[in-house]
Formats: C-alpha cells, sequence, structure tokens
C-alpha cells in the first residue's frame, strides 16, 4: 500500500515533467537511439565515447512510447518507478520491510531532484536499474547452497550496468567482492572450489553482455570506430583532469547535488555510522560497505563529479536512509508503544523529504517545463533548440542533411534528419588531448563533402567548453567556409531567462546576436 502511495507520488510528479525540452545528453541518446530505429548502428554516423546499452535503452523506449521528448520522459517514468521497487526489494531483503520503504521512499525523491538533473533520461538511471536488479539476484544466491545459476542470472543482470555507462563496471566489481566477503564471513566453510565455482558463474553471466555486444558492432562493421571512441579517446578523457582538483571539484558538486535534501543526506551518512558501530545492524553491514564503496567509485572516473553521475550513488544512499531510520524506530521502541516509534522513525524521513520538496516546490509541484529546463539548465538553448528543430523540418527533405556546429545533437532529432558529420559533439574538438585538431580536420572535411542544407552555429560558451590552449583551427575555418557558402536564415537569440529573441528569413539576415547565448541558422545558398 504504501509503495503503490509512492509510486503515485513519483508519477503525479514526472507527469508534469514529461514535456521538459530534452538536455544535451538526452538529445545524442535521442538521435544515436532514432538511428538504431533506422538501421544505422552506432558510431557510423554519429561518435561517441559511451558504451551503446544505453541507446539501445533509448530505441526500445521510442518504439514503444514514440520518438518525443514525452515519449522518452514517460519510458525514464517506467524505469524510475521499476527502481523504486527493485530498491524496496533490496531494502527489505537486508533488513526488513521498513527499511525497504524508507529507502524506496529516500530515491524516489533523490533521484527525481533538479539537483541530480532527475527530470532527464541519463544513462546512470539504467545503470541503476540493472544494477539493483543484479544485487537482489546475488543475495538470492548467495542465500541458496552451492554454485547455483542465480549468479550467472546476477552476473548477466549486473553486467548490463556496464554496458549503459563504463563506471557501471565497478557494479560488476562489487557483486564479486560480495561473493568473496560473504563466503569468508563464517556462514559457509571456506571452500576454493564452492568460491571458485561461484565467481566463475558471475564472471561468465556478467561477460554475456559485453561479448553480445561487441560481437554485433564486429558484425555492423564499426569496432575500429567503437574501439577508438569508447576506449582510445575515453582513456584520454578521464585524465584530464588532474587527481590534485578532485577533491575541490568534489566538495564544490556535492554542495550542489545535496541542494535542500541536506536532512536526507546527514541521515545517511548517520546511517553509514550506525551500520558499523557495535549498535548497529549486523546482517545488512557488510554488503552496506561494499555496495556504498562501489557506487562511490561509479561518479569518480574522470573527476569531473557531474550532478547526474550521483544517481549511481543514490541507491546505496537510499539503504542508508532507511537504516539510520530503524536505528530510531529501535531504539525509540524500549520508551513508546507500537505504532509510535515507526511513526517517529518514518517522520523523521518525510520532514527530510518535504524540506527538499520545498526548497525546490515549482519543479515538484508543476512549473511549466520550458521553465522548469531554464532553472536547471541557466542559458543553455534547450528550449530553443524545439522551434530551431522545427524551422528546419519544415524547410527541408527528410533526405537533406544538418550540422550542428556545437554541442547540440537534441536539434537533429526533434528536425529528424541526419547529421553531416559524425561530430555531433564538440566538446572533443576543445580538448587538451593529442587527437583534436585532427578531429576538426574530420569534422570539417565530413560538412564539406556532405554539403548540408542547413548548418546550425551555437554560441554558447558551455556548448563548445573552449578552454585556453584550445585548437582554433575550426573556428577560422567556420569565418570563412559559411559566408562564402550560407546564408543566415534563422536566429534564436536567448536575452535573459524569460526573454528569447527568434528572429527568421529575411529579418535574420542582418541581426545581430545581443546575448551570450544563440542559435543561429544557415541555409545553403544556391
Amino acid at each position: 500500500m504504501i509503495i503503490s502511495l509512492i509510486i503515485l507520488s513519483v508519477l503525479f510528479v514526472r507527469f508534469h515533467l514529461l514535456g521538459v525540452p530534452l538536455e544535451r545528453d538526452e538529445g545524442e541518446y535521442a538521435y544515436m537511439g532514432q538511428l538504431l530505429l533506422k538501421g544505422i548502428p552506432p558510431y557510423l554516423a554519429a561518435y561517441n565515447m559511451k558504451f551503446p546499452g544505453t541507446y539501445l535503452m533509448y530505441a526500445a523506449i521510442m518504439s514503444v512510447f514514440g520518438q518525443s521528448t514525452e515519449g522518452i520522459h514517460l519510458g525514464l517514468t517506467l524505469i524510475n518507478c521499476c527502481t523504486i521497487i527493485l530498491i524496496y526489494l533490496l531494502g527489505k531483503r537486508l533488513s526488513g520491510g521498513f527499511v525497504g520503504i524508507i529507502a524506496a521512499a529516500a530515491y524516489s525523491v533523490l533521484s527525481l531532484s533538479p539537483s541530480v538533473e532527475g527530470q532527464a533520461a541519463h544513462a546512470t538511471h539504467f545503470v541503476v536499474l540493472a544494477a539493483v536488479g543484479g544485487m537482489l539476484l546475488l543475495l538470492a544466491a548467495l542465500e541458496r547452497q552451492g554454485p547455483n545459476y542465480l549468479f550467472f542470472w546476477s552476473g548477466l543482470v549486473t553486467g548490463l550496468a556496464f554496458i549503459m555507462k563504463q563506471p557501471g563496471f565497478f557494479f560488476v566489481l562489487c557483486s564479486a567482492s560480495l561473493v568473496i566477503r560473504f563466503h569468508f564471513s563464517g556462514v559457509r566453510g571456506p571452500s576454493s572450489k564452492l568460491l571458485s565455482s561461484r565467481i566463475a558463474l558471475l564472471t561468465l553471466g556478467a561477460l554475456v553482455p559485453l561479448v553480445a555486444t561487441l560481437a554485433w558492432l564486429e558484425y555492423a562493421g564499426v569496432f575500429s570506430r567503437f574501439w577508438f571512441w569508447s576506449i582510445q579517446y575515453a582513456s584520454e578523457y578521464v585524465t584530464q583532469i588532474p587527481l590534485s582538483h578532485a577533491l575541490d571539484i568534489f566538495v564544490s558538486q556535492v554542495r550542489r547535488v545535496v541542494d535542500g535534501f541536506y536532512a536526507v543526506w546527514v541521515l545517511a551518512i548517520s546511517g553509514l555510522l550506525i551500520a558499523f558501530s557495535p549498535y548497529g545492524p549486523k546482517s545488512p553491514s557488510r554488503f552496506v560497505a561494499l555496495f556504498t564503496f562501489f557506487s562511490f567509485l561509479t561518479i569518480c572516473p574522470g573527476y569531473y563529479f557531474r550532478e547526474h553521475y550521483f544517481v549511481t550513488l543514490l541507491p546505496s544512499v537510499a539503504i542508508l536512509v532507511g537504516i539510520s531510520a530503524q536505528f530510531l524506530q529501535t531504539k525509540l521502541g524500549r520508551f513508546l508503544r507500537p505504532p509510535f516509534p515507526t511513526a517517529i522513525g518514518a517522520g523523521v524521513v518525510m520532514a527530510g523529504i518535504v524540506m527538499g520538496v520545498a526548497a525546490s516546490k515549482d519543479f515538484f509541484l508543476g512549473g511549466e517545463p520550458s521553465k522548469i529546463s531554464r532553472e536547471i539548465s541557466g542559458l543553455n538553448p534547450f528550449p530553443e533548440a524545439v522551434k530551431v528543430a522545427q524551422f528546419i523540418a519544415s524547410r527541408s527533405d527528410p533526405t537533406d542533411k544538418v550540422a550542428v556546429l556545437g554541442s547540440e545533437p537534441e536539434i537533429y532529432f526533434y528536425a529528424g534528419r541526419m547529421s553531416a558529420t559524425g561530430y555531433i559533439y564538440t566538446y572533443s574538438l576543445m580538448e587538451d588531448q593529442t587527437h583534436a585538431l585532427a578531429m576538426q580536420k574530420e569534422m570539417i572535411a565530413e560538412i564539406e563533402s556532405a554539403k548540408p542544407r542547413f548548418i546550425v552555429v551555437v554560441s554558447t560558451p558551455a556548448s563548445w567548453a573552449q578552454r585556453p590552449g584550445s585548437e582554433e583551427y575550426i573556428f577560422r575555418w567556420m569565418g570563412s567556409y559559411i559566408p562564402a557558402n550560407y546564408t543566415s536564415v534563422g536566429v534564436a537569440d536567448v536575452i535573459s531567462r524569460q526573454v528569447t529573441n527568434y528572429v527568421w528569413d529575411e529579418d535574420a539576415r542582418w541581426y545581430e546576436i545581443k546575448g551570450n547565448s544563440a542559435l543561429r541558422v544557415f541555409s545553403r545558398k544556391p
């Protein structure tokens, strides 16, 4: 009954968030999913360093709910609700129904929070679904005698987290560590044969999604592209920020992630301390330690600590909140009669949740979608991308190609037009890495060869992430190639959070951009 109320509350909030414009990562996934539905494999017509699991999930969601913002966010709603139920079952298996309910409630609101960009269908939501499902199967397997096949299925489901996003691999390591930890905990006699067989089944299961993915990419003829982007380039990407800067970035981002929910996070920290105290519950502590540790590792690669990365940490945070509430319930049970201990324990958590919701009430309680996008993403042109894409779609044929000079792949998705270049992001072109100049030249060559019907130039700093020392070859090329071959036909000029100037056709030709964020559309000259 209570879980049903939690799910209904989530549905109430998420339904009014369905129309929030896609941000960049969502635009990437949506466009890649769109290509997959056309039979075009990843890394062929669009390049990125992420593993393809999330692209497949987007393709599946859009095949069911439609190729629209609302369809994508409806799929996210389904994924989120399934994850909440799994977290309830995980908490219940670890320490009883009360912990399960509190964990589900905590996760439902934390994973929705604008502080982790909860409205967006990021890869982290798919990682969490697979990871929590795999952990549930693993705990069930550990309760049985011998090397049963639940270890294989647990590995397979957890292995899907890795395919969704590379840091999901830490959950595979977590599973293996839990098997070893439980094996030497005194519950079973230490048998190297039993341990080896369990690890072998777990590993075999985890390899199935990876091997199947690699075989598919090889069959599709894109393995070399995949290897360059997801292995070679990705290895450079995660080494750009030095370790000496990691702590400062982490502290800064944690403040943003916690936001109004500081009371809930304090309860989670208290739960971690309780789990290891002499007075804490013994049954979940060995699981909680490893699960929290490896969940934390998932947010660490590259030391970027972006807000939505923290979604993979939230299941362990939610379980810890449940442990904290249960501890309070148990202690109060010595002095008060039921149901007062339970009500107080749950009430403390609810108070923390209500405080967080109140801090972002427009987001949780029905704000207008485009305003929500602006509040979360500032002057990034996500609402404007919708109108620009509609303009392009109305002036072009489905076979025409478009080039976006900047990192706004959502424009391709909205317009339903293919990119003239595989570089749907320009971040990599600005980074201090060995391939930057070669990437710029390749992007330029692809655009000149394709002769796209439209070029969209993005003048939003966050869309380029240019930094001191960035290679500027592509900007010099833009300054000569576009005026010689294209005419300005549209502008979306973001003046402020409340005002955007839209100018089309002849009026756009001489329009001077006034804001610090804009999209300018150029049409190819006859």
